[in-house]
Order: C-alpha cells, then sequence, then structure tokens
C-alpha cells in the first residue's frame, strides 16, 4: 500500500514539473503576466492618454449608445502607435468590453455589502395596519403609487444613465492551459484596477484641460467693481489646483507605491516557484494585495465613493 501511494505521489509530481515547465517555458506566461500589467496597470499609460483623446467623442455617449467596434478600433490605432518592442507582443489578446454596472457598484456587489436597500414592503404590510374605508383606499391606490414610482425609476435611469467613460474596460483572452493562471476571476480583478487607473487617469485629464478654458478672457479679465466675482474666480482656480494635485497624489501612489513594489514582488516569487499550486496562490495573493491596499475592498469607503460619484435617488 505504501508503494501504491509513492507512485501516485511520484505521478503527482512529475505531472505538476510538467506542467510548470508548459506555463512558464512553452506558454511563455511571464510575458504574458508583464502584458497584463502593460495594460491593465497602465504602466505603459501613452495608449491610454492617446485612447482619451481619439475616443473623447465616443466616450461622452451613453455606455448603451457607444460602439465597442469603433472603440476597439479606436484601441488598436492607440496600441499600434504608442507601443515598440516586448510592449507589442499579445495586444491581439486585449479587447474592449463595456461594463454592465459602475465600478462602485460592482466592486459593492462582488464584496457582498450591496442590500436590499429599499426594499419592498411585505404582502399586506399597509393594510393590515388600516381598517374601512382608509384601508380599501390605501390598498387601491397601491397599484397606481407602484405604477408613478416605475415611472419615475425609468424616468431617472434614462436621465442618469452612464456614460462610456464610466463602463469602459479591458478584456483579455488566453487559452488552456493559460486560463488556469489566467482565469476569469484572476482578469475580473485585473480589470477592477484598471478601471480605477481609468477613473483616477480621466479624472486627471478633465482637471487638466479646464486650465485651457481658465486661460481664456471671461475668466482672466479684472473686474475691479466686483470683488465678489475676483473672490469667487479665485476660489474655483484653487478648487481646481488642489483636485488635480489630490487625483494625481492618489494615482502615483497607487501606481508606484502599490502595484510597482507588489508586482516587483511577485517576479521574484515566480522566479523561485516550484509548483503549481504555489503558482497560482502567488498570482492570486498579488491580486488581493493590490485591490486592499488601493483601497479597493473597504466597503464603507466603497458606499461614501458611490454617493459622492452619483446622483441622489430621487426616492430618498
Amino acid at each position: 500500500m505504501h508503494r501504491f501511494y509513492k507512485s501516485i505521489e511520484d505521478a503527482y509530481s512529475y505531472a505538476n514539473r510538467t506542467l510548470l515547465n508548459m506555463l512558464l517555458q512553452d506558454q511563455q506566461l511571464l510575458p504574458r503576466l508583464r502584458s497584463l500589467k502593460r495594460f491593465f496597470f497602465m504602466s505603459q499609460s501613452f495608449f491610454v492618454t492617446h485612447l482619451l483623446d481619439q475616443a473623447q467623442s465616443e466616450l461622452r455617449k451613453s455606455s448603451k449608445s457607444a460602439s465597442v467596434l469603433k472603440l476597439q478600433s479606436l484601441l488598436d490605432l492607440a496600441l499600434n502607435t504608442d507601443l515598440h518592442g516586448e510592449d507589442t507582443m499579445f495586444r491581439e489578446d486585449v479587447r474592449v468590453k463595456m461594463a454592465n454596472n459602475g465600478l462602485y457598484d460592482w466592486l459593492l456587489k462582488i464584496i457582498s455589502e450591496k442590500g436590499a436597500i429599499g426594499s419592498d414592503v411585505g404582502e399586506g404590510g399597509i393594510t393590515d395596519s388600516t381598517h374601512g374605508a382608509e384601508g380599501r383606499r390605501n390598498k387601491d391606490e397601491k397599484p397606481l403609487m407602484g405604477m408613478f414610482l416605475s415611472i419615475i425609476r425609468w424616468c431617472w435611469g434614462v436621465l442618469t444613465t452612464a456614460l462610456a467613460i464610466d463602463a469602459l474596460m479591458l478584456d483579455y483572452h488566453v487559452k488552456f492551459p493559460l486560463s488556469l493562471v489566467i482565469s476569469r476571476k484572476t482578469i475580473v480583478q485585473y480589470q477592477l484596477l484598471f478601471r480605477f487607473l481609468l477613473h483616477l487617469k480621466h479624472a486627471e485629464q478633465t482637471l487638466s484641460s479646464m486650465w485651457i478654458e481658465q486661460k481664456t478672457s471671461p475668466w482672466r479679465a479684472s473686474v475691479p467693481h466686483h470683488p465678489e466675482l475676483e473672490k469667487w474666480r479665485l476660489r474655483v482656480f484653487l478648487l481646481r489646483a488642489r483636485m488635480l494635485a489630490f487625483v494625481q497624489q492618489i494615482l502615483a501612489f497607487v501606481t508606484f507605491e502599490v502595484l510597482e513594489p507588489n508586482w516587483r514582488n511577485l517576479e521574484v516569487k515566480l522566479a523561485k516557484v516550484t509548483t503549481v499550486d504555489q503558482l497560482l496562490r502567488d498570482h492570486s495573493d498579488f491580486l488581493d494585495t493590490c485591490l486592499k491596499e488601493s483601497m479597493l475592498t473597504s466597503a464603507r469607503l466603497l458606499s461614501v465613493r458611490k454617493r459622492l460619484s452619483s446622483p441622489t435617488d430621487p426616492e430618498h
């Protein structure tokens, strides 16, 4: 019996080493992971800036009306223009995709923090506490009220439809056996980080472009007879500058203090990896650490961000 178990263990170790060698050598796992870092972590962010400039009109549309094919062609153009040498590897595996939910809604859903907010009243919850004509009136008005609220929700949804820039994300396709490491779960984690960085990058670009508008004559002309207007313009200038500095600091923190050091640690671990299980564990730990240190797993913080980035619910 001992020899039987020993044979199974030896066969498992041999298969593990063979699969690991296939992933690292034949399937070029490390170059694949480096390409994921370049595309999703914006370590080479020139193509992102180029894409945002070229697709500006398309990204201002709603996420449902924006053309994914056009955005894909613009992404290919940006990649062909701005990437050279090793950076061009596996660029054909990168695809544009539109998310169905906002970033913070998606994160809250993933960490199971999005509960039944504003849940419906239980059956008979209104009529049980009322009697006679008043109870019958409430019962008759309930369908009308539900219809009215449905119309409000529909109109509000039309007015607050997510823009394409808020739903834009990248997708990455690999075949087996690479899909064992670069699975759909890990791709989702890469997408979350990419959307957060893209959000910061877009905010930085928007705030920077405001400086051009604020250099025009309506903003720079002297109005000595209206000191209140002078003070208001000064406050606007200071607010824009402080907001831009804050966004740049957050972007620099996530990029240089979180993603880059953790990536270097992952490369060191992958150089010493001996089993596929250890490889999968190290890669998963790397992504979990990046999400945590980027403040994307705090339910309380995500709730605040969601409230700040979305209009107030008309029902509240």
